[in-house]
């Protein structure tokens, strides 16, 4: 859950709380009006809106609970919920203001036909543009909370690409690989959720299966992802006589760096025809400075890496 959700709890309490205070006055008030042939009292609506700010409370607080494939669930109902429940008050002072235009002009009209398709056009405009409002707000709420989650994931990784280095200069090569993967991990969370691709939790063939299937990485830097995997399996699992060295997890890290700058930039300038492509249609040569070359420049200069090595220079 993100601190805009955590705000937003508050914010439900805090209202609740003033509505509560106010139940002596509401239950007094006989203050009703008709909306179409239905009656509408205060004290229907108020436990309506109660209810709306109750129910948004809840399902939020179930979403902390952190259930497995049910979280998601619970803060969008919670976000729908919220939504109504502030969108409420205006919905129906606008159909109160309908009702009362509707008793205005019904004299006019002899024909109560006439009245009624006024009434019932209202009516149903009111209650599109409700639904309107209530998807564009539900709408702002997940992007929003999206962003900040994508933020804290940013942080998080900083932190664990940090540590996974530190690993490394005290010569915990093994817990490296297990920290990088972890890093790698929140870095494709984060652009899984951008995308709005499902993270698959506790799937590593999956995830790199997706991976390849959306073209998130060139294919140099998955081959380089199932490596620092299969090492990180390694690590979590030791046998006897295995272990990693202190090259294979400085490569790791050099490998986990480029793989991350590749998430964060889809897009690069091929070296021959100067346009941009996707990573995932462009190979890559590292030696001379990190060179990319699309399909189509290669067929014409099958040795490119080579050419591009011996020229040592941008052409």
């Amino acid at each position: 859950m993100n601190e805009l959700d955590k705000i937003k709890i508050g914010f439900a309490i805090a209202l609740l709380a003033g509505l509560f205070t106010m139940q002596p006055l509401i239950e007094a008030s006989a203050f009703s009006f008709d909306f179409f042939t239905i009656n509408l009292k205060v004290t229907l609506l108020y436990w309506i809106f109660v209810s709306l700010l109750a129910l948004s409370v809840y399902f939020y607080a179930l979403a902390l609970i952190k259930f497995e494939k049910l979280t998601s669930f619970f803060q969008g109902f919670g976000n729908w919920t919220y939504a109504i429940s502030l969108l409420f008050p205006p919905f129906i002072l606008t159909i109160y203001i309908i009702s009362l235009l509707l008793k205005l002009i019904s004299p006019i009209f002899k024909s109560d036909n006439i009245t009624t398709s006024i009434s019932f056009l209202l009516g149903i405009t009111s209650s599109v543009f409700a639904s309107f409002l209530v998807n564009k707000v539900q709408a702002k709420f997940k992007k929003e909370g999206d962003k900040q989650n994508a933020e804290r994931m940013k942080a998080f990784e900083i932190n664990s690409l940090k540590k996974a280095k530190t690993l490394f200069q005290s010569s915990y090569y093994d817990l490296v690989f297990i920290e990088l993967w972890n890093t790698l991990e929140l870095s494709f969370k984060r652009a899984f959720l951008q995308k709005a691709i499902p993270f698959p939790e506790k799937s590593a063939i999956k995830l790199i299966e997706i991976i390849k299937k959306n073209n998130l990485l060139p294919s140099n830097l998955v081959d380089e992802l199932e490596a620092i995997r299969n090492l990180r399996n390694k690590s979590a699992h030791p046998q006897a006589g295995l272990s990693v060295s202190k090259q294979q997890a400085e490569n790791a890290i050099r490998n986990t760096e480029k793989i991350l700058i590749a998430i964060e930039n889809y897009s690069e300038v091929c070296y021959y025809c100067q346009k941009e492509y996707p990573l995932s249609e462009l190979e890559v040569e590292e030696i001379n400075g990190d060179y990319y070359a699309c399909k189509t420049c290669i067929k014409e200069h099958p040795d490119w890496k080579n050419e591009i090595l011996s020229m040592g220079m941008d052409p």
